[in-house]
């Protein structure tokens, strides 16, 4: 701060002798006894007095940019002395409940001494009790080594006791063993059941005939073959396929017959729209080719198979006045040209579409024709807006909007547009810039 005052004053000071040199620079142009000498070394003094003045006023934005940037950092200070005094507050804050818990602390441990001191005194009581507790203590744990040595001998009359216990298990499970196998070779081997022998009475036939009998008896069973135990489990697996794919072949065929059904209800709805879409645009067909040709002129679209109509062949019959052609090839380029602008605009008739294209279909046209066809677009374009792509300069007059596709720099194409519809005499202009 006594930084900024200070240059404060100093640039007070150079205002001040700024301005004091200012009023001598008048005085002086403000004198009547001037001379050459007097201009020379006024001059001198002016030149002096002005480099005096701009040294002063650097140094006074040389101050005024110091103060400034002391400004700053004294906003800085303040900013920060400020978030300092914030923080001493909080600290204190913290500070004063630290020492409230120091405080409380203090209680607690003075209620800790307190109890320490009695358990001490109670210690010392119990210290004196001691050696009559010592004497009962020794007393007791040798009635304690009496009871483990008994305990010890019952412990091992006791394993020894297990051990025979384990091996009359293990004999039980021997005779358990050869009992199963028993079971298993009589049943295999005799087809019976060690039941059923137990409850046959001994005979007295000798072991010979025993034996023979047996090997009989196993020759038999021999013969029939042997058993397939998973036949039954085999067959239900069979069967659960037989049942799935059953039901697979059912719902196929029901979903054939569905399918079939679609069809033939999509195929009558497809034959009737078709026949009708066929009928309006045979009509649009005949008035617009002999709005092309002549009222003379006849044509038609013709179905090849009548009765099968989605999959019938579509033939086209066009007979200009005194002509009498069996195929469209017979007919000229430019009847052939208009043939297929009418089957064009039926096709429209039928469904306008809001852009029609057009790529030089008047070519093969002559100027009476190409009159037709300006003629009958002009008509259609009140719903439409036909885009037509021509060299003809009737075609080009008959238009509203021309434009022009030119390259001015090899390489770089142009557009230029024309807008007839802006001039009064559409006629006039069209005669002199077209046709000529």
């Amino acid at each position: 701060i006594e930084d900024i005052e200070q240059m404060k004053s100093l640039i007070l000071k150079n205002r001040q002798s700024i301005q004091q040199l200012e009023v001598e620079l008048a005085s002086i142009l403000s004198g009547n006894n001037m001379n050459d000498s007097n201009l020379q070394s006024i001059s001198d003094r002016l030149a002096d007095i002005t480099e005096a003045k701009n040294q002063q006023h650097i140094e006074l934005i040389k101050h005024q940019n110091l103060i400034n940037t002391l400004e700053n950092e004294l906003g800085y200070k303040m900013t920060d002395l400020n978030k300092m005094s914030e923080k001493y507050g909080l600290n204190k804050t913290v500070l004063t409940d630290i020492t409230e818990m120091l405080l409380v602390l203090d209680k607690d441990l003075a209620i800790l001494e307190q109890s320490l001191v009695a358990d001490y005194n109670r210690k010392k009581e119990k210290e004196l009790h001691l050696g009559d507790v010592e004497k009962d203590f020794y007393a007791k744990r040798g009635k304690v080594h009496e009871m483990e040595e008994q305990v010890t001998v019952e412990r091992r009359n006791i394993s020894q006791s297990n051990f025979l216990v384990n091996e009359l298990k293990e004999k039980l499970q021997d005779i358990r063993f050869k009992v199963i196998s028993i079971k298993e070779r009589l049943q295999i081997e005799f087809n019976t059941s060690l039941d059923s022998v137990i409850q046959i009475e001994r005979s007295l036939v000798p072991l010979d005939e025993l034996e023979e009998e047996q090997e009989k008896l196993k020759r038999k069973i021999d013969h029939f073959g042997e058993v397939n135990t998973l036949a039954i489990e085999a067959y239900q697996e069979m069967k659960e396929r037989f049942d799935t794919i059953s039901q697979q072949k059912n719902d196929i065929l029901n979903a054939k017959k569905s399918l079939i059904k679609t069809i033939d209800e999509i195929e009558k709805v497809a034959t009737q729209k078709y026949l009708e879409t066929f009928e309006v645009v045979n009509m649009h067909f005949k008035r617009v080719f002999t709005r092309l040709f002549s009222e003379d002129d006849t044509c038609e679209i013709v179905m090849e198979d009548p009765e099968n109509p989605l999959e019938s062949g579509i033939e086209i019959i066009a007979r200009p006045k005194g002509k009498r052609p069996k195929t469209l090839s017979q007919l000229s380029g430019g009847e052939k040209t208009l043939t297929a602008i009418a089957l064009l605009f039926s096709l429209y008739l039928y469904k306008p579409a809001p852009f029609c294209i057009f790529d030089e279909v008047d070519a093969p046209l002559d100027d009476s024709n190409i009159e037709k066809f300006n003629r009958i677009v002009k008509e259609f374009s009140r719903e439409s807006q036909f885009i037509i792509i021509t060299h003809n300069k009737a075609t080009m007059a008959s238009v509203d909007v021309l434009y022009g596709v030119f390259m001015q720099e090899m390489g770089v194409s142009e557009v230029a547009a024309v807008d007839f519809r802006d001039y009064e005499h559409l006629d006039t202009v069209a005669e002199g810039q077209f046709l000529n």
